[in-house]
């Protein structure tokens, strides 16, 4: 993971999963799967990481990345209710009940397979939350659906320890979003055009 965490390379929003694209040889690109990853993405508060998660989240929806899954989950970490949760059950409890059950049996009966999690908040958890055993923890590090990819996104203060995990096997920076990028998500994200274009 240091080896990771010491390369650098800047990619476009487009690249972000494309791992043959992004790998630095051929030995590295043999090693990364598309179904079955951990990535971090950290940066400086108010940079965009949350807008990010959602923006891949979205174009999940929409058919236009990610296809290779055939669930994503965003679960905002700031929530106290999803932040407290203890087990899958906990996690789900806001969906109905018969739902629920099918959803939990079936990603304990695949371990999470074709299911990724989008985790958006790590630092917002406590200190015992981010440091001792905890549900996303489990998750993050492979204990929990082991088959499930994860993305989990961080302010850098928090993301020092889960760099540090043999489980992360993806890094992004986020370092700033281009002029163009701004005014794309105005565009695509507010439905009042006038409004739109008066923030460009």
């Amino acid at each position: 993971v240091d080896s990771i965490a010491e390369r650098k390379k800047e990619i476009r929003y487009e690249d972000i999963f494309d791992f043959k694209a992004t790998a630095d040889n051929s030995e590295e690109e043999a090693t990364y799967d598309s179904k079955h990853f951990r990535m971090l993405i950290d940066g400086a508060p108010g940079v965009g990481k949350t807008t990010l998660c959602r923006k891949f989240c979205k174009d999940w929806g929409a058919g236009q990345i990610l296809k290779q899954f055939s669930l994503v989950w965003l679960l905002n970490l700031r929530e106290e209710r999803i932040a407290k949760a203890k087990s899958l059950d906990d996690l789900f409890q806001h969906y109905d009940e018969d739902l629920l059950r099918e959803i939990v049996q079936h990603m304990k009966k695949t371990r999470g397979e074709d299911n990724l999690m989008v985790c958006d908040g790590f630092d917002e958890l406590s200190r015992k939350e981010r440091t001792q055993r905890s549900l996303f923890l489990d998750i993050i590090r492979g204990k929990v659906l082991p088959n499930c990819s994860v993305i989990v996104s961080s302010r850098p203060y928090a993301s020092q320890m889960l760099q540090q995990m043999k489980s992360i096997t993806h890094h992004v920076e986020i370092v700033g979003f281009t002029e163009k990028q701004i005014k794309e998500c105005i565009r695509q994200n507010i439905t009042d055009k006038p409004k739109a274009e008066e923030l460009i």
